[in-house]
């Protein structure tokens, strides 16, 4: 494995409670590393930051256009959310305007992040819903870009449905790394993630 190096000390008082290790790499615009702590070869999946650059399909292929989407549901469609009702709103408001509903949302359903709203479903006996999934604006995105295409809404979420397929070729012309060299994986919210490293350990 490779080493990582300590980035993070947290203290409280005179005593340290944990230390984070990591990697950081800063490169040049031509992909030149310019410094870096840690092993730069190390291999590591985008995650949730990868949102903004699953989004671009959505509106670069007009799609966010087509169906009047407005900043709010793209800004929900590049970002992790907490599930307050602000933000299932502005999900449920993108269903409506694909015209789909919350059953054709394929990320899953957790306990919201928000603890106001988590605290207000246990003491309601509420069960948490798909819409309240951290990743419901991005996989709502998804569906909508799927409709634009013509490909299958039930399979938005497989590497080889058109809508993976035009994200997995925007990441690679972001990180200038041909698409058969970037690894696939499995999210935590059932779409494909893709492996990034930098191009000098290729």
């Amino acid at each position: 494995m490779p080493a990582a190096e300590p980035l993070v000390e947290v203290r409280r008082g005179g005593i340290t409670e944990s230390r984070h290790r990591g990697h950081i790499v800063a490169v040049e615009p031509d992909g030149t590393i310019a410094a870096y702590l840690g092993a730069p070869e190390t291999v590591t999946y985008l995650r949730s930051s990868a949102k903004p650059h699953q989004a671009i399909p959505l509106v670069a292929s007009g799609a966010a256009d087509r169906f009047e989407f407005i900043e709010e549901e793209i800004a929900l469609a590049c970002a992790s959310h907490s599930g307050e009702p602000i933000h299932t709103e502005v999900v449920a408001s993108m269903l409506r305007k694909i015209g789909l509903g919350p059953e054709a949302l394929k990320c899953g359903i957790h306990e919201p992040f928000s603890p106001e709203v988590a605290r207000r479903l246990r003491e309601t006996g509420e069960q948490p819903n798909v819409l309240q999934n951290n990743c419901s604006g991005k996989h709502a995105g998804m569906l909508a870009l799927a409709l634009h295409l013509g490909a299958a809404t039930e399979t938005y979420d497989e590497p080889s449905n058109p809508v993976q397929l035009a994200i997995g070729k925007t990441v690679s012309q972001f990180s200038g790394i041909p698409i058969e060299d970037i690894a696939v994986g499995t999210d935590g919210c059932g779409v494909p993630v893709l492996e990034l490293r930098s191009r000098r350990w290729r």
